[in-house]
């Protein structure tokens, strides 16, 4: 068993100055925090094979824009592309690898402010996407991308995902 997890991508370039466009993989939120070590895989020649996460700022959707210690241009970034990232498995909380369509049945659903919007269904895989199944209270079904742009916090022991979906989404029942 690895003692390392593989949570997000190198997608891209952001800057001149180096900060990287980072995306959360296999339907996990976001698990870099500042001050984290990683480790670029596939490793590549002439290119850092280990960083420490320096900054975080929320990007557009999935995306997260990131500073790494020792990159510090967009050079040093560009070989880093596509590259996987390696957490210390120690560092994150590994029952967000365990999450399933089980998993998640009968977590109360939560707008930002705290308002019960209804209780979770599940997980269902669409296609390519993963949808959060959403029982709303007036009773409605109501499906939502489970994705970092509208989860906003899972808390497994309080069984509650906190979401930020615009309310047109949460509108469209089925």
């Amino acid at each position: 068993m690895s003692a390392w997890v593989r949570c997000a991508v190198l997608s891209g370039t952001k800057t001149l100055d180096g900060r990287c466009i980072v995306r959360s993989i296999d339907n996990l939120p976001f698990l870099l925090q500042e001050g984290m070590e990683v480790h670029f895989v596939p490793p590549v020649l002439d290119a850092p094979r280990a960083a420490t996460v320096e900054e975080i700022c929320f990007g557009q959707g999935q995306d997260y824009y990131v500073r790494f210690s020792g990159i510090e241009s967009k050079n040093d970034a560009l070989p880093l592309v596509s590259c996987y990232l390696l957490v210390d498995k120690a560092l994150v909380d590994t029952r967000l690898f365990e999450v399933s369509q089980e998993s998640l049945e009968g977590f109360c659903v939560v707008d930002m402010q705290g308002n019960e919007l209804g209780v979770s269904l599940g997980l269902e895989s669409v296609s390519i996407q993963t949808l959060l199944h959403i029982k709303k209270t007036n009773g409605k079904d109501v499906l939502i991308p489970y994705v970092d742009e509208f989860i906003h916090t899972l808390d497994l022991d309080a069984q509650r995902i906190t979401i930020s979906a615009p309310a047109a989404l949460l509108d469209l029942e089925y």
